[in-house]
Formats: structure tokens, sequence, C-alpha cells
């Protein structure tokens, strides 16, 4: 594989998974919605593609010119973007990194501790909200049957700098910014319910494993 197509490249994931891929020759493409932001692109050496994931047309052209597709927009809950990117892929043999979120594990404890853990060989039951989520996550992962690498990344909380445009994360900033507003830090219920953490590095470096491996 020489050149992969990135969705959400000006977002915190998506750029910092495009460095680590510049970083090892890879010849980047990214899927942007204006000229500004492909200008920024070509500051750094990557090739943009103005449009959105909902034009089927542009992603029907951009796919094939590549030799993979990580997709890293803001649209885990997107069943219309998840079909159009394996309706393009389909029998090309290609791989599809999909990003999802680990949403789909939370329950609604209100800050109560829960002790379960899991594991990808666990049956998930999702809440109600993230259950079309976990179908999407399906559909990509079946899409293997249709001669696509497929596969789906599911990172908890995201901390550190971004290496690409984007320095910050969205969820630590907020909670930091009202807790700094409301001068204590701010938690549900007791507090007691916890979630791992993940460095946005080595989160794109997995993505790059991923890929490679």
């Amino acid at each position: 594989m020489e050149k992969i197509l990135i969705t959400g490249i000006t977002g915190y994931i998506g750029g910092t998974v495009a460095k680590k891929l510049l970083e090892k020759n890879y010849s980047v493409a990214g899927l942007v919605r204006n000229a500004s932001a492909a200008e920024k692109l070509q500051q750094l050496g990557i090739e943009p593609i103005i449009g959105n994931i909902h034009d089927e047309a542009i992603l029907n052209a951009a796919i094939s010119h590549v030799d993979a597709v990580i997709h890293t927009a803001d649209s885990a809950d997107d069943a219309y973007a998840a079909d159009s990117f394996i309706n393009a892929l389909e029998g090309s043999g290609k791989t599809f990194i999909f990003t999802s979120g680990s949403a789909i594990f939370g329950g609604k404890e209100n800050g109560e501790k829960n002790d379960f853990i899991f594991t990808e060989d666990f049956p998930l039951n999702p809440r109600l909200e993230m259950a079309s989520r976990v179908l999407i996550n399906n559909y990509v992962l079946q899409s293997a049957k249709k001669n696509i690498r497929s596969i789906v990344i599911v990172p908890t909380m995201v901390y550190g700098e971004g290496l690409g445009l984007k320095k910050d994360s969205i969820q630590l900033p907020a909670l930091i910014n009202l807790s700094k507003e409301k001068g204590f830090g701010v938690y549900f219920g007791k507090g007691e319910n916890i979630w791992s953490n993940l460095h946005v590095e080595d989160l794109a470096d997995m993505y790059v494993l991923a890929l490679e491996k």
C-alpha cells in the first residue's frame, strides 16, 4: 500500500494518523469541505480532495485512486456514509478502517462504580441510543464477505497533543473548561465511574499497525 485516503483529516485523530503515515513515506490524501482547509493540507504535503462523505461520486473517484481508506470523520452513527464506503470498496480487496466510539460500552451508572470488564468475546448489548452504532460496526466488519479488508477501531478517551491541524481533543477540554467555570472538579454522582484513557499518538500508531499488519 502506498496511497491512503483519510476522512476527518483536519480533525484531532485523523490529522495525527496522517502525520504518522507521512513520516513513514506514505502518500496521503484527505477529504475536506472547503478550499481553506485544502490549502492547509497542501502545506503539510497532503493531497486535498474537496467534498464530503455523502457525495458518492467524489467518494468513488477518490477511493479508486488509493490503496486504503481510514475513516476518522465524526460520523460513527452515520449509516448512510458507512454504506457509501462499503459500496465503493466492494470487491476491491482494499483496507477500510472505520472509527467508532467506546460509548457503545457505556451504561447509565450516573457515577456509580461498575467492576464489569468487557472483552472482544463478550456479546455486546448496548443501551438503546448506541444500538445503531453497534449495527453499523457489525455491518462494516461483515463487509469482509465483499472482499474488503474491514477493520473497526473503538478508541476510549483520547488525550494528548494532536500532530495535525487540530491539537486538542473534544471531551477533555470541555471537562476542564466546565471545571474552570464552576471553580471545582465536576463529576456525576459519587464520581466512582472510570474509563480507560489512550494517548493520541499511541492510537495513531495502532491505526498504522492495523493498516500494515
